[in-house]
């Protein structure tokens, strides 16, 4: 049984970092009705070894390699599951609270194009800003297969986006 130190530094943590890690793991392509789930996942990682995290990355970062983890499995488990029921994605699910529909929507499409590595890759350097360094210490890669897979998610992006009909994002903003 963890002491009530370790449990008040759990609960302060969730509470610090729920947001992120929901949408984290949003971008990371699991679906809406599964978020919950996959946000216990994580949390339940986090709780069996937050005394082993050494700082020797930002708290974010080490929460973002555990939704990482816990996206994929998700996603092998899924595609295990596929041909024997019905799809899991729920239809009627709509985006975050306080998001626009349409771009919420867009992003998820063409995140969903993406590969896991490189969608991970993509993920941390334009929407969460991180550095190619914080990227490869995250996903366990070296500084140049960061860029790697950063150019290629960029290009499948731009490949999405030059193909997309005219209703798409971009070409709205012209």
């Amino acid at each position: 049984m963890p002491s009530a130190a370790a449990l008040a530094q759990l609960e302060a943590l969730y509470r610090e970092h729920h947001g992120y890690v929901w949408r984290s793991l949003q971008r990371l392509g699991v679906p809406e009705p599964h978020v919950a789930d996959a946000m216990h996942d994580v949390f339940l990682v986090v709780a069996r070894r937050l005394h082993e995290f050494e700082h020797r990355a930002a708290m974010r970062t080490w929460l973002f390699a555990i939704a990482f983890r816990v996206a994929q499995g998700f996603h092998r488990d899924r595609q295990r599951q596929s041909q024997r029921e019905q799809p899991l994605d729920d239809p009627d699910a709509g985006p975050a609270p306080g998001t626009s529909v349409d771009n919420s929507i867009a992003l998820h499409q063409l995140l969903q194009r993406l590969d896991d590595d490189k969608r991970a890759v993509f993920i941390l350097a334009h929407l969460e800003g991180m550095t190619a360094a914080e990227i490869a210490t995250v996903l366990g890669l070296k500084v140049p297969t960061v860029y790697s897979r950063l150019r290629l998610a960029r290009e499948a992006i731009e490949r999405a986006l030059t193909d997309a009909p005219s209703h798409s994002p971009r070409r709205a903003q012209r």
